[in-house]
């Protein structure tokens, strides 16, 4: 078995192979990369791997002897016009499959099914991006005539096609849910077992869905069927939500804290409350919690049982909370102490922002497939495109309502313009009302300033420098006088379970 393992750098990991009769173990290469996926070549003595770097993925060949040493590797091909690849599928013709964007991530959507062949070095895109279908996932099937994929509609539901490898014909098999879903063959060719991470469920090709019995609190992902075995990678966290401030730059103490992950947290304008997702009672759901007295009450429930729960926005009153739940927008209405939950049906995406002088919210449209940045206005529900995409920017608004972006350690404007003259690579930034915080490295060690839009960069002050290069790698947001961090562990394990078909 080979696989890749992440070590405490950033994109740096390792490539390991496992032999599971001897139990043993080891790497085949000693080069740290950003590995993202492998395949075995139809040769059982060959590895192909691909790995992003500097803005471009690759994918590259190892030719291992029998017993899995190295002879030789070679580069088989580059894209520099694609920051992202999903798995791979190698038939036994040498072709490669793959889905690809510019974005660096499946969950921006405008992604393109690929083939290359790996004797001619032809490549052709067989499904451009499309609006009606965004594939994240594809299977190659046990006799290599269809590929599998699964991918969002245009309702905004994951639906699965078979894409027919000689007429490249698409057809329709089932619509599943609103949930992202892994996804693999049974052996017999006739059904797909899919993962929603927490549960199991099998799809035959007449579109007969069946949830199987298996429950997981842990997260179930890239499941693999080998013979009678499923093998997996159970991925666990343990993130907790931390609070120190700037005033008194005390060490930072748990404000929340469970077993499992909480995160996302935002600060209330008042400085009063904490809104944050939580998997402590095993799917993702909001939560507030005081400050002062730690009380602390459950917001969004998450009855439908779905998965991809996003950042808590604050508007600027305090007294409304903008999430979504799988790209379905909501808002949290707080009053006193009861709350309401109002969808907004006008739009499919998630919020990054609120103004300040309109009742509107900042949002990345998923109703394309570019990640279009637009403003939804709560009164008319009109839609406005702000002529910009995500592209792995973080974009916020500045204290004027004028958008700006973050990206390879440059803020910019709307116009393209570098806000910040700075000698150093900035690595995070974290914006208020009238300005942002802004991380960097200098003199080897982690430091942070505040950009003004008024005054420009000011300085931090110097026992603020002390705390910055023990806790700056931790803090996820500051406004006002708090500081809020994140204590995070993360393991992963590849467990097997034995399985019998549902017939």
């Amino acid at each position: 078995m080979a696989y890749i393992q992440n070590t405490n750098r950033p994109n740096k990991r390792r490539l390991l192979i496992k032999d599971l009769l001897l139990n043993s173990y080891k790497e085949l290469s000693t080069d740290l990369k950003a590995f993202t996926y492998l395949a075995w070549d139809t040769d059982a003595n060959t590895l192909i791997y691909s790995f992003q770097d500097e803005g471009s993925i690759s994918f590259n060949r190892l030719q291992l002897d029998t017993e899995a040493n190295v002879i030789s590797e070679e580069k088989l091909f580059s894209r520099t016009d694609l920051t992202w690849n999903s798995l791979f599928f190698i038939d036994e013709q040498e072709n490669l499959f793959y889905l690809a964007n510019q974005n660096s991530s499946e969950h921006s959507r405008n992604v393109s099914l690929y083939r290359h062949n790996l004797i001619t070095g032809h490549s052709y895109e067989i499904l451009q991006p499309s609006d009606d279908f965004k594939p994240y996932k594809l299977a190659l099937s046990p006799n290599q005539k269809q590929l599998a994929i699964i991918g969002f509609n245009e309702d905004a539901i994951s639906e699965v096609k078979l894409l027919n490898l000689s007429s490249f014909n698409l057809e329709s098999v089932g619509e599943i849910d609103h949930n992202w879903h892994f996804m693999t063959w049974f052996n017999d060719g006739e059904s797909l077992l899919l993962s929603n991470g927490s549960e199991l469920k099998q799809l035959e090709l007449n579109g007969q869905l069946t949830t199987l019995n298996f429950k997981s609190y842990n997260f179930l992902i890239y499941p693999q069927i080998v013979k009678d075995k499923l093998y997996f990678i159970e991925a666990k966290s343990d993130q907790d939500i931390l609070i120190s401030a700037l005033d008194s730059l005390s060490t930072p103490i748990k404000i929340v804290n469970s077993n499992t992950i909480d995160k996302e947290a935002a600060l209330s304008p008042d400085e009063k409350l904490i809104a944050y997702m939580s998997m402590k009672n095993g799917l993702p759901q909001l939560f507030i919690k005081h400050i002062e007295t730690e009380e602390e009450q459950l917001l969004f429930v998450n009855t439908k049982q779905e998965y991809a729960l996003s950042k808590p926005i604050w508007d600027p009153s305090g007294t409304r909370i903008a999430s979504s739940i799988n790209n379905k927008p909501f808002l949290i209405k707080l009053e006193e102490d009861q709350f309401a939950i109002e969808w907004l049906n006008g739009i499919i995406g998630y919020p990054i922002g609120w103004y300040k002088q309109s009742d509107a919210i900042l949002f990345v449209d998923k109703n394309t497939h570019n990640d279009e940045i637009v403003k939804f206005d709560l009164v008319t529900d009109e839609i406005v495109s702000l002529k910009t995409q995500l592209k792995d920017k973080d974009i916020f608004l500045n204290h004027n309502d004028e958008l700006l972006s973050f990206s390879s350690g440059q803020v910019m404007t709307a116009s393209g313009t570098n806000l910040i003259d700075n000698t150093h690579f900035i690595s995070s930034i974290y914006p208020i009302k009238n300005g942002f915080y802004l991380q960097y490295k200098g003199n080897d060690s982690r430091t942070m300033n505040f950009y003004d839009y008024e005054l420009g960069v000011q300085k931090l002050s110097i026992d603020f420098e002390k705390f910055c290069a023990d806790f700056c790698s931790q803090i996820t947001a500051i406004s006002g006088n708090t500081i809020l961090l994140k204590e995070q562990t993360d393991t992963a394990d590849i467990l097997v379970l034995n399985i019998t078909l549902n017939k």
